[in-house]
């Protein structure tokens, strides 16, 4: 199991039991929220070991923390990630997601405010930080023509500090794309465009890269609307933006 028997760690203080990877097997999340991360003491952790049947199996197991990669903020001493844990399936796709407790977490300068993070399942390094002056997201998307010979540029903005936002391609009025053939970059097939993390102002710039019609199945001519939707990890919609599919771009 990865991580230190140190004194004081306090490992098991929370528990939770849920299937996070979707095997069908429950698997067992274990807080220690003293945890040193680091030389930060006190900052916590949290060990995941995956069910196999009957029993659990230590090998694969993980250990979570506020320097985890994909998980927003940082640890820091006294945080107390770990603390307490639930979990449920809250984006409905059919993997648990675990839900972690820091107390101690600083927002904004005020120290102790306390904060979650949300460890999406199957546990992949995809995470939300939430506390009590979180908002729901309005976050506002403009984008440049779809080209077959340039990048298209793409600009986030109000959304929520540190998110992660998946961009997706739609037809005509909204609406998924009807198949993968309908549109591809270059570097293959599409459904899924491009993924933005936003920044601590919740803003982002980027470019989607070099576009083409699909030889086959291909129904969107040049000079039709395209809609463009963000979607955080989630999958709720934020944002809708409108571009137009532009065969050459100047």
């Amino acid at each position: 199991m990865p991580g230190t028997s140190e004194a004081d760690d306090n490992f098991g203080w929370s528990l939770t039991s849920a299937d996070f990877n979707g095997d069908g097997s429950h698997d067992l999340a274990v807080g220690a929220y003293n945890e040193a991360i680091g030389s930060q003491l006190g900052a916590g952790a949290v060990n995941v070991c995956f069910g196999g049947g009957a029993a659990l199996v230590m090998a694969g197991s993980q250990i979570w923390d506020q320097d985890s990669p994909g998980v927003p903020e940082v640890a820091q001493s006294g945080d107390q990630f770990g603390w307490s844990l639930t979990a449920d399936d809250f984006n409905h796709d059919g993997k648990q997601d675990l839900v972690v407790g820091v107390p101690e977490e600083s927002v904004a300068g005020i120290a102790g405010a306390g904060a979650v993070n949300v460890l999406v399942g199957p546990l992949a390094g995809v995470a939300e930080f939430w506390h009590q002056l979180s908002e729901s997201p309005s976050m506002t998307m403009s984008i440049g023509p779809l080209c077959v010979s340039a990048p298209t540029s793409i600009t986030l903005a109000h959304g929520r500090p540190n998110a992660t936002v998946r961009i997706l391609a739609s037809r005509t009025g909204g609406g998924p794309v009807a198949t993968e053939a309908e549109f591809m970059l270059l570097s293959g097939p599409v459904r899924i465009l491009k993924t933005m993390t936003l920044n601590h102002a919740g803003s982002a710039v980027g470019t989607l890269g070099y576009w083409q019609q699909s030889p086959v199945g291909s129904t969107v001519p040049g000079g039709s609307t395209v809609w463009l939707q963000a979607y955080d990890v989630a999958n709720r919609v934020l944002s809708n933006g409108i571009t137009t599919l532009t065969v050459n771009c100047p």
